[in-house]
């Protein structure tokens, strides 16, 4: 799946290829991600229909994928593999010296999970979906007192039978990859993920979206200790607003579970 998103990103010739150059792919995070996911996954897709390249990336490659696309500083696209804070790696430790205005809680995360269901093996025909792949986490289903699902229709996953045609083999690290991409969804997503707001200003401004970081604030109520000390929280930057009349740069960071 890695290398057919790259080859829908770049590719002049190719049916679906958006054709950027490419410069503006981030080579090694794919790569990285290529390699933590492993040379045998293989997806197989039938597109039928014209498709949004932007929606049809995100629908097809980076939800499925259990991932979120990223942009560097050269403008660059990327990708992240989703997780807990024990797969991130810190770029920065965001201090009070580094904001200017006192950051805040600003709520929790829109989504909270756990359990995930694939709908796989799609047949373009029927255009409807033959498999279906359910991952429950049971301690949080418990905790939260309901099931909290995330449904994700994927074109690209396919089955893999022990004694199908020799065609079929690519597709024999579909059941381990669903297993892994399902706990890494719910990894991130599974508890409240709650967000907080800080401004900062331009000329300090070094970070991008899916940064990870960790948050140290001397005027925030840790939530887990009710007092007025936040030390060494991880975090991802999630969202930005640059203000050019301020010159400032707003940004939310949803902090690890």
């Amino acid at each position: 799946p890695i290398d057919y998103m790259k080859r829908i990103l770049t590719d002049v010739d190719f049916k679906y290829g958006i054709g950027l150059n490419s410069g503006y792919i981030n080579e090694d995070q794919f790569d990285s991600v290529r390699t933590t996911l492993g040379t045998s996954l293989k997806f197989r897709l039938f597109q039928t229909e014209s498709a949004n390249g932007k929606a049809y990336l995100e629908d097809e490659f980076y939800l499925p994928l259990a991932a979120i696309p990223t942009e560097d500083e050269e403008g660059r696209i990327g990708i992240k593999l989703l997780g807990d804070s024990t797969d991130a790696t810190f770029i920065d430790d965001i201090t009070d010296d580094k904001v200017a205005e006192l950051p805040i809680w600003a709520r929790n995360a829109e989504r909270l999970i756990n359990t995930v269901i694939y709908n796989y093996d799609y047949n373009p025909l029927t255009k409807e979906f033959t498999s279906q792949f359910k991952y429950e986490d049971l301690t949080l289903k418990s905790e939260h007192g309901r099931t909290l699902e995330l449904v994700i229709d994927s074109k690209g996953i396919r089955s893999y039978a022990e004694n199908a045609a020799a065609t079929h083999n690519w597709f024999s690290a579909t059941a381990a990859f669903l297993t892994d991409a399902a706990q890494r969804h719910i990894a991130r997503f599974g508890n409240k993920a709650p967000v907080i707001s800080a401004k900062a200003t331009m000329s300090s401004h070094l970070l991008e979206i899916a940064d990870d970081v960790t948050l140290t604030f001397d005027n925030i109520v840790s939530l887990e200790t009710g007092i007025r000390t936040l030390s060494n929280r991880p975090a991802e930057v999630s969202s930005m607003t640059i203000d050019f009349q301020q010159g400032s740069v707003g940004f939310e960071f949803l902090v690890y579970p």
